[in-house]
């Protein structure tokens, strides 16, 4: 979870490719996070394993049998250890969001912009592991960054 602007986001990030979601939350109770993520599962899949800090919502009874009964392992992370939760906090010191707002651009295109970026030279962009293809951007890239394969 973070918050910008006063408003409150869910971030999950997927280890493999990088590819994450961002969703504006209304409030912070179980049963919002647990829709939230639901749909997000519905679009992904469902993970062997979600780590999660130790927020009141992600340690509720509901959490728990919500993730008993879609049959994943929820593992969260020492309040004093920050470095379990590296890549959400990576991905949320992007500064994505903040970033859109000043250049005056729509955040969901500099998301859509984000995913579609090669990890680096070797490496396609979060979309192309994730859907090993390369989506459909307005973001001009060199030809020496793209890739055509996904490994």
């Amino acid at each position: 979870m973070f918050d910008f602007k006063n408003k409150q986001h869910l971030l999950i990030v997927e280890y493999y490719s990088k590819f994450f979601e961002v969703i504006m939350l209304n409030n912070f109770t179980s049963d919002t996070v647990i829709m939230n993520i639901k749909s997000i599962f519905a679009r992904h899949c469902i993970p062997e394993i979600l780590v999660s800090d130790n927020a009141r919502y992600y340690t509720s009874s509901k959490f728990q049998e919500f993730a008993k009964s879609w049959e994943f392992k929820h593992i969260t992370s020492s309040p004093r250890y920050q470095q379990s939760k590296g890549l959400a906090e990576r991905t949320v010191q992007t500064e994505l969001l903040k970033k859109a707002e000043y250049e005056g651009k729509n955040p969901y295109m500099s998301i859509l912009n984000l995913r579609n970026t090669p990890l680096d030279s070797d490496m396609p962009s979060p979309s192309q592991l994730l859907m090993g293809r390369r989506c459909k951007t307005k973001l001009t890239i060199t030809k020496k960054l793209l890739r055509t394969e996904v490994p």
